[in-house]
């Protein structure tokens, strides 16, 4: 009898996978005859997140019937291993279920690698929300099935055989295509909410089938519903080729020009504006004062884009409005940038409600507004964005205002801040405290704005758990910009994100078989009597080490990883900001 808990947490992994410790590794086979037609796949690319919201709908055909014969759209896929046959849309990516272990998973997806780094950050989409057409799917084998057990019960006693990490909800037996189908619900503990619907068939008496999408609401789009109709247990039936057309391939209008990077967006200032006809792109927003920035805009629920939708090109008061949200670069919209609504107010919409501004770095300047000399503070960083700015009853902070207008001094700012009032672009923040930067506060190559990690364990842990499992992608965005390598006992290098990536890759990292990971720092190596900290300038906020075994080609060097903090705007970052490097080791 098979170790069904083994199967329960394999399952439970591509189901329930979270991206922010990285994705989970797929080996590809390459078909040994001409059975298998796939295209050109790529095992690295991070799991998009999944939505859990799944509407109750039939399965068994597509929604709309086919006007014209599009068949020469989709081509078979007979799966090397478990021998059943689907058709697909031609352009799909696919990733055969490996021969060798047990169990494993085909992997198919509508986009390729280009695609998801243009519309992804952190190994995740855009707001967490895939774009239309994007559908990543699992087609998962479970082996060591009880055969006398029906389709329905098996499935629900897999699912549900550890309670502490998946709990059945609900099955409801299907017809799909000419194959009998089970649809289970299921929660994984303790939050219920989190349910995730999947579709499991019997290949034969011990071995089930399970199809997983990504996102989950994806299992009844029109494509999805289409592939599993065209399902087929073995070659002695063949597979039919739908004649509707799939949904056309997903292509990069904008290409990016690197990684992509995230900023916080805090009451910006500007206007919703259409882009003329035949844009690939429907809105932007034009920041306030002219020339701060233009940018794609989107809602990150379908009620904040309808109100986007509703302000676009409109005047009176709504003419300008405040965005909160997170402004993504470096990725396909418009100006190769996308400012992420979480938040829109304007006229009398506004929440009365004060803001901590907690050293937020910028320089002063002084204005004309309303008739009076007004003073504004401008952020640093790529989006200088303008907020009114007020001593208060504080005479002594009114005179360093004053003192520091025009400047160019950059200054940290503590305080209080104001959306929707008189005052320069609706803004006002009301200054309760203003310092001299410290050396890290500096807007510098290694700025919060490159899409570091906000929490010190989650990066501790992307870091760990990929070098682990040998994903090394995720790191690329985790690395500084610069990269510092000190050699033990010798010189260093420093070298910008893209080289360094280049460089771990090919010639440093560990394979997974040979890594070893400590944090204790009571393990680690003595270093010639020099604490760590010592070895790098004051400018860098070193969070924390981490000792590293199995390093260069043998596996025999070693490496301490230093973890930096950043901040920015009042925002903590942190990130991968050099290492220690040893050949053959420190002793």
């Amino acid at each position: 009898m098979k170790n069904f808990r083994s199967i329960l947490l394999v399952i439970s992994a591509l189901i329930f996978a979270s991206l922010a410790c990285g994705s989970v590794a797929v080996g590809i086979v390459t078909p040994t005859t001409n059975d298998v037609l796939v295209n050109s796949v790529d095992t690295q690319e991070p799991t998009p997140e999944m939505s859990t919201s799944v509407p109750s709908e039939e399965l068994s055909q597509p929604t709309q019937e086919p006007t014209e014969d599009f068949s020469d759209l989709w081509i078979e896929y007979w799966d090397p291993k478990y021998g059943y046959g689907i058709a697909l849309p031609s352009h799909w990516q696919v990733s055969p279920t490996p021969m060798e272990g047990y169990g494993g998973a085909m992997i198919t997806k509508s986009f390729d690698e280009e695609f998801f780094l243009a519309n992804s950050i952190k190994g995740n989409w855009i707001g967490g929300q895939a774009p239309e057409g994007a559908v990543k799917l699992d087609f998962v084998g479970m082996e060591g099935v009880v055969p006398e057990k029906s389709l329905e019960v098996a499935i629900s006693d897999l699912l549900g055989s550890d309670p502490e990490t998946s709990v059945v909800l609900s099955t409801e037996v299907k017809t799909i295509g000419s194959q009998e189908a089970v649809l289970v619900t299921t929660a994984r503990p303790p939050n219920m909410d989190d349910t995730t619907t999947s579709i499991a068939f019997r290949l034969s008496p011990e071995t089930i089938l399970l199809v997983a999408a990504y996102p989950n609401s994806a299992l009844f789009s029109d494509d999805v519903q289409t592939i599993l109709s065209t399902l087929v247990l073995d070659k002695s039936t063949p597979i039919t080729k739908p004649t509707n057309a799939p949904h056309p391939p997903l292509t990069v209008h904008n290409q990016p020009s690197g990684m992509a990077t995230a900023t916080t967006a805090i009451a910006w200032y500007g206007h919703i504006a259409s882009n003329p006809e035949g844009e690939p792109y429907e809105d932007k927003v034009v920041l306030f004062p002219s020339g701060i920035g233009e940018f794609g805009v989107k809602g990150n629920t379908p009620e904040l884009e309808e109100k986007i939708q509703s302000v676009r090109d409109a005047s009176g008061e709504a003419e300008f409005v405040h965005l909160w949200g997170v402004l993504y670069c470096n990725i396909d919209d418009y100006n190769n940038c996308q400012l992420n609504v979480e938040r829109l107010e304007y006229g009398d919409q506004y929440t009365v409600a004060i803001s901590p501004v907690e050293q937020w770095v910028g320089k002063i300047k002084s204005m004309s507004f309303n008739g009076t000399t007004a003073f504004v503070f401008e952020l640093s960083g790529a989006v200088p964005v303008w907020y009114g700015l007020s001593a208060g009853d504080d005479q002594l902070i009114q005179e360093q205002i004053e003192s520091l207008a025009n400047s160019d001094t950059i200054v940290n700012l503590w305080g209080d801040l104001l959306v929707g009032v008189d005052d320069v672009n609706g803004t006002r923040i009301t200054v309760q405290r203003m310092d001299p930067p410290s050396p890290g506060d500096l807007p510098s190559s290694a700025a919060c704005d490159s899409g570091y990690m906000g929490v010190l364990e989650e990066t501790i842990d992307l870091i760990t758990y990929n070098l682990e499992i040998g994903n090394y992608y995720p790191l690329s965005y985790t690395i500084g910009n610069p990269f510092v390598i000190g050699y033990w006992r010798s010189e260093g290098v420093t070298m910008p994100r893209e080289e360094a990536y280049q460089q771990l890759t090919e010639n440093y990292l560990p394979s997974p078989d040979d890594v070893v990971i400590i944090t204790d720092p009571d393990q680690f190596p003595d270093l010639d009597g020099m604490p760590l900290e010592s070895m790098w300038g004051p400018e860098v906020d070193v969070a924390a080490n981490l000792y590293s075994k199995g390093w260069g080609p043998e596996g025999q060097d070693e490496a301490m990883i230093v973890i930096a903090r950043c901040s920015q705007n009042g925002q903590e970052g942190y990130f991968w900001y050099g290492m220690l490097y040893a050949m053959g080791g420190f002793e």
